[in-house]
């Protein structure tokens, strides 16, 4: 497929097919805004189809976006790809939210508790976005269309009974991200290396962890500990929070890295 103004092929930029058919339809949400001049809205995104909106929308000067997952810090957000003289006041991100309440005596339960129950009706992944998981309930962020569906369809969070209601979305708990800065050195700037020292721990375990596939760099699951990482670059890995390589300071005498992280948890 081309893409709509550059020429550029779309195979020619992913090689993933997951991200052929993200960039499929992001590149047919931009010819529906260049036809009709009305602002077209995804899904919930992850953070790898978001990059993927990026570059196709890199690709097209008539057209801009703007992004929002219900709150600052949203990890899946909905995206609104309009003309690029449309004033962004006017837009409606159509985000509801859902909150659900277990009969669990008390038992916390997890987000992929409330992840398993809100897919068991049956909805796309992209059809809602960040859950929250508190002491004694679950908040969820949904596409405004089906916040009443949710509402009555969900009766259950794994073997125990619930109750849903739609509640404002600015009334989640959304619990602010915590950021530590981190200075290190290392001996090199291999995945290995930069994410043992963004999670305290040794190379060697880091690196089992990366071949067993849990540890993502840039939103995608790799398993070669080798790869090399640049200022920027975001690794993760699920329950232990973000880390981001912000600066290479320089090199110390001994020819190892001095590196500045950012621990986002």
């Amino acid at each position: 497929m081309v893409d709509i103004l550059s020429g550029v092929r779309i195979e020619e930029l992913f090689s993933a097919d997951a991200d052929r058919m993200m960039a499929s339809r992001v590149a047919e949400l931009v010819r529906q805004t260049l036809q009709t001049a009305d602002p077209q809205i995804t899904g919930f995104l992850d953070p790898a189809q978001q990059e993927v909106l990026r570059q196709v929308l890199h690709c097209t000067p008539d057209v801009r976006y703007v992004m929002s997952g219900g709150y600052r810090g949203a990890e899946r957000k909905r995206a609104i790809i309009m003309p690029s003289y449309f004033i962004n006041e006017y837009l409606d991100f159509r985000i509801g939210a859902v909150e659900i309440i277990p009969q669990s005596d008390g038992e916390p339960l997890s987000q992929e508790d409330y992840l398993r129950a809100v897919l068991s009706l049956g909805l796309d992944r992209d059809r809602f976005g960040d859950i929250v998981a508190l002491d004694d309930r679950g908040q969820v962020f949904v596409d405004a269309e089906v916040q009443e569906f949710v509402e009555k369809a969900l009766t259950r969070v794994g073997r125990y009974r619930a109750a849903a209601r739609s509640i404002d979305p600015d009334r989640v708990d959304v619990v602010p991200e915590q950021v530590h800065e981190i200075e290190r050195t290392v001996a090199s700037l291999r995945l290995d290396s930069v994410a043992a020292a963004g999670y305290a721990t040794s190379r060697t375990r880091m690196a089992e962890q990366i071949r067993a596939r849990q540890v993502k760099l840039n939103w995608d699951e790799v398993e070669k500990p080798d790869l090399q990482v640049s200022c920027g670059d975001v690794i993760s890995m699920r329950g232990r929070g973000r880390v981001v390589l912000e600066e290479v300071i320089g090199e110390t005498k001994k020819g190892r890295f001095r590196i500045r992280l950012k621990k986002l948890v």
